[in-house]
């Protein structure tokens, strides 16, 4: 990344896509695609799946499979439709809305089953290409070529590798550099890159979960370094959740309010504006949501609160979430609108990286290596003051006990994260492990890692293998991932 290139920054870990240009001269030109003839800046990434097409078709599950693959990313959602997929905005009131392709792509169910994983790459490769063609088109039709920019990606911080992989093929393949992928939470801190604050609490919303986290930076003339302290998802207050309440004060049905509202932040017309949700979402409806979730969020304070995700663009539930935490005059400004807070904070970060050739900015992803116990929880196997040092390795061994049938299958799912709670944490690996027939009852689980952080202290590379103690079953699967980045 130089002054001499042009940056594009895409926020593609949302409802919402989002997508912003700094050209080499510093100008900020907003991503748009058309849609209906109108100019749309803030574009619905959700994917409606409607089973009637799929029915009517006499393709096989096989066929339908190759048909999304070998669909060209510019006419995908076109030649889509004979198999019941659709934009958002073409789908009407049927159909379901599907899972997002990183959120698939992330699954530990997914990636451990054998005839899923087979076809889940390239599907995923397709929809996320066919997604982000429009933004491809934009900078094409200004005649800025692919090899001259910089791409950014700003995800949920638990994405999983197999995700991050997909998305960095994608871009390779259309002939951009390595792209920089920074997580959410880093990306809306990064608006404190040039300001006297030096912490905050980034709160985002996914589609169950309500995700705060802990952000530091560290400060020199010429260096930023952004930690991620401490991360918390709370469940039961996510997207969904908001979508139920503002349905049953609007008394509609959940599915037509989330389609309306996903339109509306979209920029196209639809049921429901800003208006008819004031209307609703009024003083009372705010107090009687802020009791309920009073006791959830009593540990928000402490620091001062940056907001990113599409539901806060509704004034009401910004109000009553940024009530639990702390004002705090060092914030700087956030002018920008919530949607696009995080692609603006990038570029707030990169405009401070171009006033000097010096400057740097450090993302470390801290955390620790983690097993899930499928209780929701994600248990530490290797704490974060443990892990080696830069060209250091380490091995260590845990034992666990577990509960199960005699014929069942144990599901070793390993993540990296800071999070107590598995859904914010990302995974790195994932492989059922086949139990023996013996008695019910606990069993005893070996698990054995191995360690090794590369020279630079960018790249942690593990090998884990698990094994039950009374012998028989076992499983072996590596990893890499990612934990430090600089910019440039």
């Amino acid at each position: 990344m130089s002054a001499s290139r042009a940056q594009l920054i895409v926020d593609c870990g949302g409802r919402i896509l989002t997508s912003l240009v700094v050209t080499k001269d510093g100008q900020r030109l907003p991503v748009s695609q058309e849609i209906r003839q109108v100019a749309t800046r803030h574009v619905p990434a959700g994917i409606v799946f409607d089973s009637r097409a799929a029915s009517d078709s006499e393709l096989s599950w096989e066929e339908l499979l190759e048909s999304i693959e070998k669909a060209g990313a510019h006419n995908f959602f076109q030649r889509a439709r004979r198999i019941g997929l659709r934009r958002i905005w073409d789908a009407g009131t049927e159909g379901v809305l599907l899972a997002s392709p990183l959120a698939v792509l992330s699954s530990p169910e997914a990636l451990s089953d054998s005839v899923a994983r087979a076809s889940l790459a390239p599907v995923g490769f397709a929809l996320l290409e066919a997604l982000l063609e429009p933004v491809f088109a934009f900078l094409s039709a200004r005649s800025m070529k692919s090899a001259d920019v910089d791409p950014i990606l700003v995800l949920p911080s638990n994405s999983g590798r197999i995700a991050r992989l997909v998305l960095q093929k994608i871009f390779r393949r259309r002939g951009f550099p390595r792209p920089v992928i920074v997580p959410r939470e880093i990306a809306a801190a990064m608006a404190l890159t040039d300001g006297l604050a030096t912490e905050c609490v980034v709160c985002d919303v996914a589609d169950d979960d309500l995700r705060l986290s802990n952000i530091h930076v560290e400060k020199d003339e010429r260096v930023r370094r952004f930690r991620t302290l401490s991360s918390q998802t709370i469940s039961g207050i996510g997207w969904n959740h908001w979508m139920q309440r503002i349905a049953a004060a609007m008394r509609e049905r959940t599915a037509t309010v989330d389609r309306a509202i996903t339109a509306m932040l979209g920029g196209l017309p639809g049921s429901v504006t800003y208006g008819s949700l004031e209307k609703v979402l009024n003083a009372n409806w705010i107090d009687v949501q802020r009791n309920d979730i009073a006791d959830r969020l009593s540990g928000c304070g402490g620091a001062p609160m940056i907001v990113a995700g599409a539901v806060f663009a509704i004034d009401a539930i910004r109000a009553l979430i940024t009530s639990f935490g702390e004002p705090c005059e060092s914030l700087p400004p956030l002018e920008a609108p919530i949607l696009d807070r995080l692609v603006e904070s990038v570029a707030s970060a990169i405009r401070w990286l171009r006033e000097d050739a010096a400057r740097s900015i450090v993302i470390e992803r801290c955390g620790s290596l983690r097993i899930d116990t499928f209780r929701g929880e994600a248990f530490e196997i290797v704490p974060e003051a443990q892990l080696p040092a830069g060209g250091e390795s380490c091995a260590v061994e845990r034992e666990f006990r577990f509960a199960g049938g005699a014929e069942e299958s144990f599901l070793l799912h390993m993540l990296w994260g800071s999070d107590v709670a598995t859904a914010g944490n990302a995974t790195l690996c994932a492989a059922p492990l086949e139990l023996t027939a013996e008695p019910r009852g606990d069993r005893l689980l070996r698990v054995g890692v191995q360690l090794r952080r590369s020279a630079d202290g960018r790249r942690m590379r593990g090998t884990i293998e698990a094994r039950l103690a009374s012998g028989g079953a076992s499983v072996r699967e590596r990893f890499v991932e990612e934990v430090l980045r600089r910019m440039p």
